[in-house]
Formats: C-alpha cells, structure tokens, sequence
C-alpha cells in the first residue's frame, strides 16, 4: 500500500468488511457499495459507503532516560462506513398518510440487525487482526456505531474506524 493511496485502500479494506458483514443478515449485503469523496447524500438505499471523516496528527509521547520526551507525529485517519437501507415515509401532498407502525418498526429491526451483526463482524476481524488485510499490525480502532437519521426515505448506521496512515515521514 503507497502513502498515496493508503487512504483510498483503507476505505477499500474497510467496505469490503462491512459488505461481507451484511451479507451475514436475512437482507443481505447491497449490491450498491462505493468509496465516497466525503459524506454520502442519501438518495440511494439500499447501499453502503466509505470515506474519510478526518486526516489529523496525532502526538505520540516518547521518552528516552536521559533525554527530555519528544513528541512525535503519527497521521490518524478516521473512516466512516455507512449502511443505509429504505425506511418508510410520510406519503402524500394534500392528504398525508403516516407510515404505518408495524411497517416503521420492521425496518427498525431489519436497521438493527444490520448494527448488530457488523459491528460484531469488524470486532471479530479486529480481534484476528484481518480488517485491513494488506497490513495486519497496523494500529486501529472500532468506534462507536452511531445510527444515521433517515433522510431521503434511507436511514441506517455509521460506524468509524480510527486508523493508522501510512506514507508519511518524520522530518
């Protein structure tokens, strides 16, 4: 993986794991999956997205015995995966129809499954070292999965991932 590339790669790591999370689910993985520049918009559901949320150094202290501690640098990524499927929405101009309740609460169990079942798989690849594939010791961290408010009848979840970026060199 090139310094270049390395972030591009990464959100390419990371959707293939939450791809192959959501195909454990009675739904299955969305054929629509794609690395975004930024956040997505959500005008297309079923899906899921990648992108950099933030690219910030990060201060490592490091003290020698008989040196005064230095603080190198070291670039963190944070990446956020985004899986979103269709939820019901007000229908109607004049005359407004409410989603039903049962329809509402059949996607909210099908969105928490989705949750569920990715977050544990990109804790398991964790744990066995194997969410980014082309560099197994590579320093990260599953964050807290957040749920993504419906918009444009897509709701779902987020999940970052703080990441480790290689490339750079310490003047």
């Amino acid at each position: 993986m090139s310094g270049q590339t390395s972030l591009y790669d990464l959100c390419t790591d990371l959707l293939a794991a939450v791809a192959a999370g959501l195909a454990a689910t009675p739904s299955g993985a969305p054929a629509y999956q794609l690395v975004s520049l930024g956040p997505p918009a959500f005008d297309c559901c079923p899906a899921v997205y990648t992108y950099v949320q933030s690219l910030s150094p990060h201060e490592m202290p490091i003290a020698a015995p008989d040196k005064r501690p230095t603080l190198p640098s070291v670039p963190l990524a944070i990446l956020v995966a985004v899986m979103i499927r269709c939820v019901p929405t007000v229908q109607g101009a004049i005359n407004i129809t409410m989603p039903a309740p049962a329809d509402l609460q059949a996607s909210a169990k099908e969105s928490y499954m989705d949750g569920w079942t990715v977050y544990n798989h990109l804790r398991t690849m964790a744990r066995a070292k194997t969410l980014f594939p082309s560099s197994p010791t590579r320093p990260f961290w599953v964050n807290a999965m957040q749920p993504a408010n419906p918009q444009g009848a897509c709701g779902g979840w987020m999940v970052p991932v703080t990441v480790e970026v290689d490339g750079y060199t310490q003047a």
